[in-house]
């Protein structure tokens, strides 16, 4: 999960340190979807703009992290 979580680039958006806790069974990391918020996101990016969910859940197009297609330029950030 570590090499997945890092090879999503979402190593620049989430500090080492919760990297490490999503590996704790039954701790609770919340995570939000943010998009570049233009003209150019898609309509399932969109669909999960600003959502919140537990590390690992589905948001609601389905996917569970960034990126979902090419060129995808989301991000999750770990909020709370």
């Amino acid at each position: 999960m570590i090499l997945k979580i890092i090879h999503h680039h979402s190593l620049l958006t989430c500090p080492l340190p919760t990297i490490l806790l999503t590996l704790i069974p039954g701790l609770d990391v919340k995570v939000q979807w943010l998009t570049a918020e233009d003209d150019l996101v898609s309509e399932e990016c969109e669909m999960n703009d600003q959502e919140v969910r537990e590390i690992g859940d589905e948001f609601p197009s389905g996917a569970t992290e960034p990126p979902q297609h090419p060129n995808c330029r989301c991000v999750i950030l770990k909020v709370g």
